[in-house]
């Protein structure tokens, strides 16, 4: 479950908001998929959500089974 994501990341001298206040819940069974354009932050999302290092959020929570 995803509440209020935003994740922000700093690239030269640029301050960049990659996600902002991102929802969303998938129960027990569910399929979904993710789609938009390129830079659209489906990648990022997808990082934060299986904890890569590099990608914790910078506010709200990300958890999972819980």
């Amino acid at each position: 479950m995803f509440r209020k994501i935003f994740f922000r990341v700093k690239l030269e001298e640029e301050d960049k908001q990659i996600l902002k206040g991102v929802d969303l819940k998938i129960g027990a069974g569910e399929v979904h998929a993710i789609m938009g354009p390129n830079g659209s932050g489906k990648s990022t999302l997808s990082y934060v959500l299986s904890g890569r290092d590099g990608y914790e959020v910078t506010g709200g929570s990300a958890t999972l089974d819980g």
